[in-house]
Formats: structure tokens, sequence, C-alpha cells
């Protein structure tokens, strides 16, 4: 299987699916403090005629061979304590969006 990793320039359409948070403006607010070191963390953004929504969490291909999925929750969860985000594993859902931009 080949995935996708960041923009293709003569794509209309944009997917992503990752393991993480909705972000709130306290939480958006809070990213822009440690923008340099996010990483593994990714930010992606869903837009709709309805609403803009902001996600930050991992793609399902950055979790190792050998992870459970528990532990790649933990992960997660550790890298957002580190930027002063209180989440817990209960609090990470996947997300997915897929739509045309045009």
């Amino acid at each position: 299987m080949k995935i996708r990793h960041g923009f293709v320039s003569n794509s209309s359409s944009s997917s992503f699916c990752l393991l993480g948070i909705k972000m709130n403006e306290d939480t958006q607010k809070k990213l822009r403090n440690y923008s340099n070191s996010i990483r593994p963390l990714v930010v992606e953004d869903a837009i709709s005629e309805w609403d803009d929504n902001m996600f930050l969490g991992m793609w399902p291909c950055d979790m190792k061979d050998n992870q459970t999925l528990l532990q790649f929750k933990e992960q997660i969860v550790s890298k957002m304590k580190e930027m002063e985000i209180s989440v817990s594993i209960k609090d990470l859902k996947w997300y997915e969006d897929g739509g045309y931009n045009g």
C-alpha cells in the first residue's frame, strides 16, 4: 500500500486519517508556543462549508510494527502532555476527512 505524505500540487482534493483530538481555541494557543517541537504530532485541517476544524494527533502509518494500539495512544498522550495539553487516552479518537477543495 502507498501512503501519501504532504501536499500534492495537482490535486483538488485532500484527505487524512489520524488518531488524536479536535483542537479547541485553548489547545490552538498552546500549540503556537510549541510549533517547533510538535513532531511526531501532526496538525490537520478539515474545512467544510459548515465549519472549520483543526486536529492534532498522529497518522496510523507512524505506529511502529511492534507497537500495540495502547502503546501508540500512550505515545500520543505523552507528547501532548509535553506541550501542556491535558488529554487522556479516552480523549483520543480516530478522525478522517476526505473532500473536494475546489
